[in-house]
């Protein structure tokens, strides 16, 4: 088996169907490759969709208990045959043709890690805007999906669970233990823009910071990577705190300790210039705050640079 690709679903009726369709049309019954849906424990029509596909010889589907991305993925992980492994969310879909781009690295065997361009649609599938991602560490992505990973490579790597914005840390963590990677320039993957989905709720600064637990894991592994480690971790950190002030949220006086102790406890201080002299700068006026314990000042910094 070459392949394993997992979709993790959870009520999302209006949309695994295209998720699924978009893996099975270019697959066909490929015994080299397996689709493999973990159904989070459904309650609208998510799970009858889902076994509509079951007919097909290369699909697995496996329905748990509700316990969120993570830990669907997770479940996922253990099932899979695949040399590789990628990841679809189900609100998600592929491009046409994305199997052929990924079966020329992937048959090559020589690759730990497969980096590939992603594109934001709108809820009716016209792209919006991309496509993103580079070969770099800064501008691959922070999420799971635009990377295939050799399973043997990512064994020991597993998704925090019962967080959000569980995903961040994943790919840090397979690219420090990936001695290849190649990248493939141009986008095999739709990210649709909804406006209810988990990276665009509402959500409090406890729940944007859910994207600790993965940054932690990966912060201490690091090695030789670990001043680019920091730049992404503080990177990702500062997208966060963004979101949750454009969503009029406003940091606690807990959530400022919060964060003042990850930055403590890795080391996180000072400005990053590998992104530029903008993120330089943002960066470090949110560590000065952070080092005089100034989380009224913090909080008006952050308004002004999510503007």
């Amino acid at each position: 088996m070459k392949l394993s690709v997992i979709i993790p679903a959870y009520n999302i009726a209006e949309y695994i169907g295209r998720a699924i369709s978009s893996v099975l049309d270019d697959i066909s019954d490929d015994s080299e490759v397996e689709l493999i849906v973990i159904d989070d424990g459904s309650t609208d029509e998510t799970s009858e969709i889902i076994n509509k596909s079951t007919c097909r010889k290369n699909v697995r589907v496996e329905k748990v208990t509700h316990r969120g991305l993570g830990a669907a993925r997770n479940v996922g992980i253990r099932m899979s045959l695949g040399d590789y492994i990628m990841f679809l969310d189900g609100d998600d879909y592929l491009v046409a043709g994305w199997l052929d781009a990924l079966m020329i690295p992937i048959s090559m065997g020589l690759e730990d890690m497969i980096i590939f361009q992603w594109q934001s649609v709108s809820e009716n599938g016209l792209v919006r805007e991309g496509p993103f991602a580079s070969g770099s560490i800064n501008d691959m992505g922070y999420a799971c999906w635009n990377k295939c990973y050799r399973k043997n490579v990512v064994s020991e790597i597993y998704f925090p669970e019962n967080v959000l914005f569980e995903d961040s840390g994943y790919s840090l963590m397979a690219l420090m233990k990936s001695r290849t990677i190649t990248f493939i320039p141009y986008p095999l993957y739709n990210h649709r823009h909804r406006e209810m989905g988990i990276s665009r709720e509402p959500h409090s600064f406890n729940q944007q910071m859910g994207v600790l637990t993965g940054l932690r894991e990966a912060l201490i592994a690091s090695l030789d990577t670990k001043n680019r480690v920091k730049t992404v971790a503080t990177d990702i950190i500062l997208n966060r705190l963004n979101t949750a002030v454009l969503q009029n949220k406003t940091l606690k006086k807990h959530d400022f300790e919060l964060i003042r102790n990850f930055y403590v406890q890795h080391s996180l201080w000072g400005g990053h210039f590998e992104k530029g002299k903008r993120h330089a700068l943002d960066t470090f006026m949110i560590s000065a705050c952070l080092a005089t314990r100034c989380y009224r000042v913090l909080n008006f910094v952050l308004k002004y640079y999510a503007r």
